[in-house]
């Protein structure tokens, strides 16, 4: 199993903005497409972070579930069909 280091801890101008019934949250994410992890000179991560099956996937759905948004918009994603399952069984 492969040990991931902990996640980055995101600070939102609004974290509590979720506090009434009529409240929702929207989440934008970009996953980066596959096609520019080797070209981007601005990333800085461990080229393990690139790997899909054993680190990426699991961040990226990680990212995903962890603010419990009501929306989530997502971009370059190259991947977005094996994610998917795993997003609908949350609902």
């Amino acid at each position: 199993m492969v040990k991931f280091p902990p996640p980055l801890e995101r600070k939102f101008a609004h974290e509590d903005a979720k506090s009434s019934e009529k409240d929702f949250r929207i989440m934008q994410w970009n996953m980066l497409a596959k096609a520019l992890w080797p070209f981007d000179p601005l990333l800085k991560n461990p080229k393990e972070t690139f790997d899909w099956e054993n680190y990426r996937f699991w961040r990226t759905l990680q990212e995903l579930v962890r603010y419990d948004s009501d929306i989530i918009c997502v971009e370059e994603a190259d991947f977005y069909e094996e994610i998917k399952p795993y997003l609908n069984s949350l609902g």
